[in-house]
């Protein structure tokens, strides 16, 4: 009994993300604030960030959506969807530099998850900055034999003659 009523919480926090999201794209911003915040106590905390995350960038409120997506992260540092969107929203609202740095503090953090490394040499690469050489070789410390970055090193090494 007690886990059917979870379920039926959870469904119907869910059906609320999704009306908050449809109400939103159809400007009715004070149904959707009403929706996402009856939602908030019955779908779990990444959910409900990363919909009001969503709602965020279709006022646009860029800065709201990324501090959304910073709680995303906080929650689940791993996820790399979720930083994925946190770059994109950096490199928009407060420029590459401020992208850059997110993910160069996100691979201190985690410095041998593959996925993440290869996100920001992937981000990085071409970058006028010049930051993509510590980049790809930050990945090829952690997977020597993976065949973009060894042909990103070698891009970068012919560049540099």
């Amino acid at each position: 009994r007690g886990q059917r009523t979870e379920e039926k919480k959870s469904a119907l926090g869910e059906l609320l993300l999704f009306r908050t999201e449809r109400s939103a794209a159809a400007g009715k911003r004070e149904s959707a604030a009403r929706d996402l915040e009856t939602a908030k106590p019955l779908v779990p905390p990444v959910a409900w960030h990363k919909a009001a995350a969503r709602v965020a960038r279709l006022e646009p409120d860029f800065a709201t959506a990324g501090a959304h997506f910073l709680e995303v992260i906080r929650i689940e540092p791993l996820s790399i969807e979720s930083h994925r969107t946190l770059t994109v929203l950096l490199a928009e609202t407060d420029g590459r530099a401020a992208a850059r740095a997110h993910l160069a503090q996100a691979c201190q953090k985690h410095p041998h998850y593959y996925p993440l490394l290869k996100f920001r040499a992937e981000f990085e690469s071409g970058d006028p900055a010049g930051t993509a050489d510590a980049a790809v070789r930050a990945l090829l410390a952690e997977r020597a034999d993976d065949a973009w970055a060894l042909r990103q090193h070698a891009l970068l090494l012919a560049e540099e003659k």
